[in-house]
């Protein structure tokens, strides 16, 4: 893979391409069977082997019971008079505390019982890739775990993503164990199957800008990107990729969290219908500078063979690849398309606005088996 170009082109020329349409097929996330049980019955004994008393273990069993039994009356016959006295006293002790001590024995019931129903649903996968109750732990192998995250570092951990030599650009998340990025397909080809040169850039802040330009338009700060992007895993039906981060002059891999920007995790939590969540990402119309959206889930668009999340959260192009969050940090999808506002006009010519649009984020489960795929390499 090339390197990218020098210099980004004019602001004015960066154009985003319309997400494709997405055809079917089904996410499969591995699994694992359930475990059989064995019922098998145990091994015999070797030959030889009995299992019961030999007649001598039999008759010194009984001589020793005799014995035993007599030991008893004689014990009980000087003990019992002093045990049925400090059981009377027990017993007259004993009583004024035991309505204490019921009430006492109930609380811990109750609160468990409060709790758990209470709680964050969990919801985790037979391979234990994902999870939504332990805090992410950075692996080569499992960096799939799924919690809130630090709501105030996440712009650091998401990119913007330019494909000049397409003529198109957009966003993109670092996930997995630091070295990947997750975005739309559509962000990093031209059309299914025609991959194109990718630079990543990162940001510190809400106020640092990608690159700059002069007053003529061309760039003058940062216009070399911080990293370059290898497409390793890809599927244009889902319309996901994931890039591996390279060194941009020695094609080194990249590790983003040792130069500050932590990557998330994945979230495949079930959301609640008008949760509130908000978007990162770098729109053309935002400038260069990263932008913030916020609104409410507002539902599944099922009429795709993969499902959408619907928001009324604005998402525009650019925003293509970037995230979105539950108010907490979950990284719950990626911002993949929108739909238009449609007008209605009548014979004169006059036109009124019709349905106003929405935008449609790709579930982060989706994303599961292809940044699996794009670690194991």
């Amino acid at each position: 893979m090339g390197p990218p170009p020098e210099e980004p082109p004019k602001r004015g020329s960066l154009r985003r391409s319309p997400p494709p349409t997405p055809p079917p097929s089904a996410p499969i996330i591995g699994g694992v069977p359930p475990r059989r049980e064995d019922h098998s019955p145990p091994p015999p004994l070797p030959p030889g082997l009995s299992t019961g008393p030999t007649r001598v273990q039999v008759l010194a069993r009984r001589a020793d019971s005799k014995w035993g039994r007599r030991s008893v009356r004689i014990l009980l016959f000087f003990v019992s008079p002093i045990g049925i006295i400090v059981a009377l006293l027990g017993v007259v002790a004993g009583g004024s505390d035991s309505s204490g001590d019921a009430e006492a024995a109930s609380t811990p019931v109750v609160q468990a019982e409060i709790a758990s129903t209470t709680s964050r649903p969990v919801v985790t996968s037979t391979t234990q890739l994902l999870s939504t109750t332990e805090p992410p732990v950075r692996s080569t192998s499992t960096a799939v775990a799924a919690p809130g995250a630090d709501v105030s570092r996440l712009p650091e951990s998401v990119v913007f993503i330019g494909a000049f030599e397409c003529e198109q650009a957009g966003s993109g998340t670092i996930v997995g164990d630091g070295y990947h990025v997750l975005t739309n397909a559509h962000v990093v080809e031209s059309r299914p199957g025609s991959r194109c040169e990718v630079g990543v850039w990162f940001t510190n802040s809400d106020t640092e800008e990608v690159y700059s330009f002069d007053q003529f338009g061309y760039c003058v700060s940062r216009c070399k990107p911080d990293a370059s992007g290898e497409i390793v895993a890809i599927d244009s039906d889902l319309d996901l990729a994931v890039l591996e981060l390279r060194h941009p002059r020695t094609g080194a891999r990249l590790d983003a969290e040792r130069v500050g920007h932590k990557a998330v995790p994945l979230n495949t939590e079930v959301l609640a219908l008008g949760e509130r969540i908000f978007i990162l990402g770098y729109p053309g119309s935002g400038g260069l500078t990263i932008t913030h959206t916020s609104g409410s889930y507002s539902g599944l668009d099922t009429r795709w063979d993969h499902e959408f999340y619907k928001t009324d959260a604005t998402v525009n192009h650019g925003n293509s690849g970037g995230a979105a969050f539950t108010e907490d940090g979950r990284f719950i999808g990626v911002p993949t398309a929108g739909t238009l506002e449609e007008l209605e006009c009548d014979q004169s010519g006059e036109c009124l606005t019709g349905d106003l649009p929405y935008g449609l984020i790709r579930p982060s489960r989706y994303a599961v088996s292809l940044l699996r795929q794009a670690m194991d390499q």
